[in-house]
């Protein structure tokens, strides 16, 4: 004969049976060990064998969206996962979880040269601007200052080649059009 109660930790509605009055019970969605008080316990229907179930709370959105939360170390409120901050207290979240994580793996392959890791992105050079650095990952090593595809782990010599030559070529077989048109027409 179930009665209901909020979880103090998570707000979840807990369905208890009447048996339950007076005991102390582990919260089945954050675990938290939570005192039955015995003046509480209403009759009602047996619903089932259960002793305990877990209802999500009417009024969080985010458990509505099946969205995982942890609780937020300011305020307790529950908070997104993925949320940099509180919305309640506006507490930033992300120093204690980069801790917990341990040192954050670099997307780029290790330096080819020294073997160091943690390479830096490239934003700009001579040979490619804006544009080549960012078409062919180049990063730079912050140990020993060796460039390099951060994808492949190789050197970027050849494709930087092919990205000056071919605009370069193409642009002097525009020319030679040009100044053949021009000299076809008998201008000089």
């Amino acid at each position: 004969m179930p009665t209901k109660m909020d979880c103090p930790g998570c707000q979840t509605s807990l369905r208890l049976r009447d048996d339950m009055a007076g005991k102390k019970i582990k919260c089945p969605r954050c675990g938290k060990v939570v005192a039955v008080p015995a003046e509480e316990v209403v009759m009602l229907e047996e619903v089932g064998d259960d002793a305990i179930t877990a209802e999500p709370p009417a009024s969080s959105k985010a458990k509505k969206k099946n969205i995982t939360t942890r609780p937020c170390p300011e305020c307790g409120e529950p908070v997104a996962m993925t949320a940099r901050g509180c919305s309640h207290c506006k507490a930033i979240l992300d120093d204690d979880e980069e801790e917990d994580r341990g040192p954050r793996r670099s997307k780029y392959k290790p330096c080819p040269s020294c073997g160091a890791t943690g390479a830096k992105r490239v934003v700009w050079t001579f040979w490619g601007s804006f544009y080549g650095p960012a078409l062919f990952t180049h990063v730079r090593c912050p140990e020993c200052g060796y460039a390099y595809n951060g994808r492949t782990g190789g050197s970027n010599l050849i494709p930087a080649i092919v990205f000056v030559a071919v605009p370069l070529f193409i642009l002097f077989a525009i020319l030679a059009s040009v100044v053949w048109f021009i000299h076809r027409q008998g201008y000089f």
